[in-house]
């Protein structure tokens, strides 16, 4: 049995991702501070690198994460941050 160290946060965001020459969108459902869970209909094999840019906030800045995938279950896939940075956006 799995046990995990990190507390696992609950999210919802759409995501735009990228892998290799493909894009296409996935919805975030839950987040640690080591990885990220979302839901695509896009088939992605375990060890695949994949760009992630979402908003976990409507007016937050969007986050571009580097993750790679390390769990699959139907179309639900477990994967673990590279690289995660913010935007930094230019208040008024």
């Amino acid at each position: 049995m799995e046990q995990r160290v990190e507390l696992r946060m609950p999210i919802q965001c759409r995501m735009e991702c990228s892998a290799g020459t493909q894009t296409f969108m996935a919805e975030g459902f839950d987040m640690s501070e080591s990885g990220v869970s979302f839901v695509t209909s896009r088939e992605l094999p375990q060890d695949t690198e994949v760009v992630l840019h979402y908003r976990l906030q409507h007016d937050g800045p969007m986050v571009t994460a580097r993750v790679l995938i390390r769990q699959q279950s139907g179309g639900r896939y477990g994967a673990k941050f590279l690289d995660r940075k913010a935007a930094l956006e230019s208040g008024d």
